[in-house]
């Protein structure tokens, strides 16, 4: 989800670079990202060449950004814990934000969020093609790409945490016609409703792109929207269904879903160089702070 930044994040990235002994910033590149971290070299290593192999999947499978892109940073947090006591909400473990020079994807704990740090870079992503995404399928594609990985032969697609159906069928229901017609997200986590908004749209997502009955048609979806169609004139007129009739398959399809993935056999360039890691120089690092600082 993209977010406001603040000044307390600022903060943070000058409490991990003034810390006393060595400077426990450090900063890497790779072809496409900058990196400055404080999570560790063996993880900022791994965080940077995944993005790679992100970057590499996303272009394959929706087409090249334009070019002459601002640059893009990673900053990582030392742990969750630390990025909790500055984000703006106590929800999100990432966020994207864009700047004028430079656009930005936060994350507090690579070691656990990194499906969190690819879903606010398929946000990016998105933003710069200027795809016009509705809220829940913008969200939805996020999630879903965020699982992507390498395999054998091909990427996976699709992954879904052990207990997400259960969840979502018996806590977490909310009308798919709200769904699709949200243009905001619910004001506040402590129903779970925005847990639940993120939920529903992946599944409905995932249903559209990968399940049988669904995803032939799935590429026409956005064209229809971009066209004026509304989410559910699309939905509807591309498969000759209500919404209510939408939700019923999606609510049979909830069961399958754990063990629904997909494997893409895209061709990808072998893993990108990641240049080797040095101390953050501290004029850099307090440039981004006082960018991270403006309004």
């Amino acid at each position: 989800m993209k977010l406001m930044w603040n000044g307390a994040v600022a903060g943070a990235l000058a409490a991990c670079l003034l810390a006393a002994g060595d400077p426990q910033w450090v900063r890497t590149k790779s072809a496409h990202f900058t990196v400055y971290s404080c999570a560790g070299t063996g993880s900022t290593q791994e965080m940077a060449q995944h993005f790679e192999f992100v970057y590499s999947f996303l272009q394959q499978a929706l087409g090249e950004l334009p070019p002459g892109g601002r640059p893009v940073y990673l900053v990582l947090f030392g742990a969750e814990k630390e990025y909790a006591k500055h984000r703006s909400n106590d929800w999100s473990a990432g966020a994207f934000h864009e700047f004028a020079d430079r656009d930005i994807i936060a994350i507090g704990d690579p070691h656990q969020e990194l499906a969190t740090a690819v879903h606010e870079y398929f946000h990016l992503w998105a933003s710069r093609q200027k795809l016009g995404l509705p809220l829940w399928l913008n969200e939805g594609l996020a999630q879903l790409y965020s699982t992507v990985r390498p395999t054998l032969g091909g990427q996976v697609v699709g992954d879904v945490p052990p207990g997400f159906a259960s969840h979502l069928s018996r806590y977490g229901w909310i009308p798919l016609r709200t769904i699709v017609s949200a243009r905001d997200y619910p004001p506040s986590d402590k129903d779970g409703s925005v847990s639940d908004f993120y939920r529903e749209a992946w599944a409905l997502t995932h249903m559209l792109e990968l399940s049988a009955d669904y995803r032939a048609k799935a590429g026409q979806i956005l064209p229809a929207i971009q066209s004026g169609q509304s989410s559910e004139e699309a939905l509807s007129r591309i498969y000759g269904k209500t919404m209510a009739e939408i939700e019923v398959d999606l609510r049979g399809y909830l069961p399958m879903i754990e063990s629904r993935s997909e494997i893409y056999r895209l061709k990808l360039p072998k893993a990108a160089r990641v240049s080797a890691f040095e101390p953050a120089p501290e004029d850099e690092v307090r440039a981004v702070l006082t960018q991270l600082r403006e309004p």
